[in-house]
């Protein structure tokens, strides 16, 4: 079974591997510093020997000096010579145990020591004979000579080599410290920029790995959105892989039900523009009075049901209009016209509505000329006209005018309703969006007809916008391509 290697795990190993370099670092560090700390205490103990060796020799001679010469004829001072035997007991005690992890140190000080102690007992010996044959100088002439021997022997070479050896460690000690102290400087710079380099080299592979891939997933929602191919699924089984497999699922399945919708919309759409012709013929008829004349009330009635198929005939173009936007099927027929055209037959189309509403429509002349699908432009001005119509007050008037600026020929609608929220101007272009305030309740609509505007207008290459007036109403502006 492969390990799935989560985002997660990617994260902790890149954490954890400047962790375990440090760590290794530090033991190292704490290796040197064993180190340097047994170096420091062999010194120490190297000084203390050679401080012992010291103080023993210097002892011994005392006794030599104590105990006189040959031809001296004072006997030995008991006390003196016990004092001195023990302050060199002690001294050997202190050497000894120096010299326990160091064999032939210690070897060395049993040999001076046993030699010390036949010197001593020598000496015990001239005692002796001083007083009891104080002339009998030629006897005890060997027994100095047995003391001189055995002295020689208490310092003979190997003690005083073993001395030389401990100051020598001693006097060492501090450029091993200095060398211990160069190396541990080393491991801590060298800790510093491995552990900047692993820090920076991780959050840089991490983060351009994660960014690169959510770079990804994103630009696969702007397909989408765009109605463009994804770019094909990421591989790895990280949660950013699975996230981006999820949102090809997604897409599939919105795609799938988009299409289903479509067909949906085109066969209903498309199953009700015969019903609805048929209906307005019907009225037409009725109206006509070929088949009997009605009362005024019967004709009101005539008027409402024509007023209401026309609403569903055109919601049903307007559907059908978008899907073949959706689908790319909407073309345009280009030619160069006069804007003011489209502007009186626009102002036939709403004036019905108008006159019931008690609304003006005021048309500006102007000669501009654009380049453009005039049907097209007719149907956007109609459908701006009629929303302007509705929302304006009794008495109210709607005015519309042109103005060209450079290559574009800029067409406002203005009305003098109460307006449009400012956080709802960017949204009333959405399909099914209406103006959600108290005056727009009740006035009806499907929602679709700014949508249909924007993209008449945005075929064109065009923009439209809306924007509140500084003292009350509403100005609808697109733009067209003016004429050369």
């Amino acid at each position: 079974m492969q390990l799935r290697s989560s985002l997660s795990l990617k994260v902790l190993i890149l954490v954890a591997m400047p962790l375990f370099v440090t760590w290794g670092f530090l033991f190292w560090l704490l290796s040197l510093q064993a180190e340097s700390e047994k170096a420091l205490e062999r010194s120490f103990h190297a000084r203390d020997v050679a401080d012992s060796i010291s103080r023993l020799r210097v002892d011994m001679y005392k006794v030599i000096s104590a105990a006189g010469g040959e031809r001296t004829m004072d006997p030995v001072n008991q006390t003196a010579a016990r004092e001195h035997f023990q302050v060199i007991q002690k001294d050997y005690t202190e050497l000894l145990a120096l010299a326990a992890d160091n064999e032939p140190l210690r070897k060395a000080v049993e040999d001076s020591r046993q030699n010390m102690y036949a010197s001593l007992e020598a000496l015990l010996e001239i005692k002796k004979s001083m007083e009891q044959r104080p002339d009998d100088f030629y006897g005890r002439k060997a027994l100095w000579h047995s003391v001189r021997d055995h002295m020689t022997l208490v310092l003979k070479n190997d003690f005083s080599r073993a001395k030389a050896e401990q100051e020598n460690i001693a006097s060492i000690s501090p450029a091993v410290q200095a060398e211990f102290r160069k190396k541990q400087a080393g491991i801590m710079i060298t800790l510093a920029i491995l552990t900047l380099v692993f820090t920076v080299g991780s959050a840089i592979f991490l983060t351009r790995g994660i960014t690169f891939r959510l770079a990804k997933v994103s630009d696969n929602a702007y397909r989408l959105a765009s109605d463009r191919p994804l770019n094909p699924v990421l591989s790895g089984g990280d949660e950013i892989a699975e996230l981006d497999r999820t949102f090809h699922k997604m897409a599939s399945a919105l795609r799938e039900a988009e299409q289903a919708k479509q067909e949906v919309v085109v066969m209903v759409t498309h199953d009700l523009r015969t019903p609805l012709a048929t209906l307005q013929n019907i009225l037409k008829f009725l109206r006509s009075g070929n088949y009997g004349r009605l009362d005024p009330k019967g004709t009101e009635y005539i008027l409402v049901a024509n007023r209401n198929v026309e609403r569903m005939a055109n919601l049903v173009n307007d559907l059908l209009d978008i899907e073949k936007v959706k689908s790319g099927l909407m073309t345009l027929d280009k030619q160069a016209f006069e804007l003011f055209d489209c502007f009186t037959a626009a102002r036939e189309l709403a004036g019905a509505f108008a006159d019931e509403v008690e609304v003006t429509i005021e048309v500006q002349e102007t000669d501009a000329l654009v380049n453009a699908d005039q049907d097209r432009v007719t149907r956007v001005l109609a459908n701006l006209m009629a929303n302007a119509v509705k929302f304006s007050p009794r008495g109210g008037k709607v005015t519309v005018r042109a103005e060209e600026k450079g290559k574009w020929v800029y067409t406002s609608v203005d009305d003098q309703g109460p307006g449009i929220p400012a956080e709802q101007l960017e949204t009333i272009f959405e399909r099914f969006r209406q103006v959600e305030n108290a005056a727009a309740k009740g006035k009806g609509g499907s929602g679709l007809g700014l949508t249909i505007c924007q993209v008449i207008v945005e075929l064109h290459g065009g923009k439209i916008w809306a924007e509140n007036l500084p003292q009350r109403g509403t100005r609808f502006v697109f733009s067209l391509p003016a004429v050369d």
